[in-house]
């Protein structure tokens, strides 16, 4: 991420956030291998647990770990995508076409 946001990643186990920009802005990253775009469960990303950062960096890899899309996406774009799974005691956000459309593309900057 450093060549993209000129940031600095965070601390081994830090909470919430990976990546400070050069601004102070928080960011918290979340991947995926997507091998069939259109199989809902392979868009889900790992839990959030807490929304302590500005904005979410969403990146989607095909099947031999190319970029296919990526988007950052603010705070409040992800949460209104959020919903609260008791099992997991965090929020789940499925990266759907929909919800990276509602970001800054991040694609060609990161392939």
């Amino acid at each position: 991420m450093r060549d993209v946001t000129d940031g600095e990643l965070a601390p081994n186990a830090q909470k919430a956030w990976d990546v400070r920009t050069p601004a102070g802005e928080r960011l918290q990253v979340k991947a995926r291998v997507v091998v069939d775009p259109k199989a809902r469960g392979e868009r889900q990303l790992s839990v959030f647990r807490s929304w302590d950062f500005e904005a979410a960096v969403v990146v989607l890899f095909d099947d031999e770990f190319r970029v296919w899309r990526a988007a950052r996406l603010p705070l409040e774009v992800v949460k209104e995508a959020g919903r609260w799974t008791e099992h997991v005691r965090g929020w789940r956000v499925m990266a759907t076409d929909e919800l990276l459309s509602r970001g800054e593309d991040w694609s060609d900057r990161l392939r």
